[in-house]
């Protein structure tokens, strides 16, 4: 097993293994605009589609990133259970197997079909659960260069600077005040997207200040660690979205919850640890396949209650979906 003290050494292997995988992405990334306009005419690109879904796109970097990935983790971590999206989808199986044996949790490509349009909004993900609770994250965009780390109840950063980036953070009293992320997401089934259109649209009306979408779970969530964005919600994703990023907003101050109340106590240490508002001792199920994301408010972070009550307030009914 593993212990907190063993946690920044285990950021420190993983963000190697990102470094590391990163070239592959970025080569791939220029590679079609140095050969050609046609989006999918760069050898390393290969785009496929998932289950035959036409924007659920899977590519040959996809899977060469996640390869690389998991071979360096087994080589460091033989005893460690491994979990990842391109080996998800083509398992039999839908549960991803989460178990209290520590986890590690990848998306080689968070953003694939920025990926493939060339918009550098993307993203390798790898995080850690131990006892089915995220303890450490890293998103890395090798695009831009920006890297985000956290370990529970030591911090996250941002290329070395610790979030949030503004201190103290701006008062936020009201979604009148916010500005605001979500994604339409892969599945466009009627009810989905109305229910997903309808909380747009509420949420927009309440009023809020603007709305954005970067087309990458993992980037939305780090611009709500960071103080940029104010909060995000999503219905649809899956735990290697959301896993590595979930413990830099924690460590950022700000709160990543469900949908709906989760009663559980967290397990994981925390800055947050003793902080009052109610949301902030709710359990994150991270296989529930929603999250809803708010930025630190401040050392007390007065007023989030009511905020989240606000947003949840808004949002549409949870489209029935299996759990990871």
């Amino acid at each position: 097993m593993v212990s907190p003290e063993d946690y920044p050494r285990l950021l420190q292997t993983a963000v190697s293994i990102a470094e590391k995988a990163a070239p592959l992405i970025v080569d791939a990334f220029h590679s079609r605009s140095r050969q050609s306009d046609s989006l999918a005419a760069a050898a390393d690109i290969k785009v496929a589609t998932k289950g035959g879904n036409p924007v659920d796109l899977v590519t040959a970097t996809d899977m060469a990133v996640e390869q690389l990935i998991f071979s360096e983790l087994r080589s460091n971590f033989p005893d460690h259970a491994f979990v990842g999206e391109e080996t998800m989808a083509q398992s039999t199986d839908s549960s991803c197997g989460l178990s209290d044996r520590p986890t590690w949790i990848v998306d080689p490509i968070d953003g694939t079909t920025n990926f493939v349009h060339g918009l550098p909004f993307v993203a390798i993900c790898i995080g850690l659960t131990v006892n089915k609770t995220a303890v450490l994250g890293v998103v890395f965009n090798p695009i831009l260069g920006d890297l985000y780390t956290g370990i529970a109840g030591q911090g996250s950063f941002w290329n070395g600077k610790q979030l949030p980036l503004f201190d103290p953070p701006r008062p936020l009293e009201s979604l009148a005040e916010a500005l605001v992320i979500s994604e339409y997401g892969s599945d466009r089934s009627a009810s989905v997207l109305s229910s997903k259109v309808e909380t747009i649209h509420r949420i927009m009306a309440a009023p809020s200040r603007g709305f954005r979408s970067f087309g990458s779970a993992a980037i939305n969530m780090c611009f709500v660690a960071r103080g940029s964005c104010d909060l995000y919600w999503e219905a649809g994703i899956h735990i290697w979205d959301i896993c590595a990023a979930s413990v830099i907003v924690r460590e950022a101050g700000g709160a990543v919850l469900n949908w709906t109340r989760q009663d559980a106590q967290p397990s994981a240490p925390s800055r947050l640890a003793g902080c009052s508002p109610q949301v902030l001792q709710e359990q994150f199920d991270p296989l529930a396949r929603s999250v809803l994301v708010v930025r630190c408010m401040g050392d007390s972070n007065q007023g989030l209650d009511a905020l989240v009550e606000s947003v949840r307030g808004r949002l549409g009914p949870l489209p029935e979906m299996s759990r990871d």
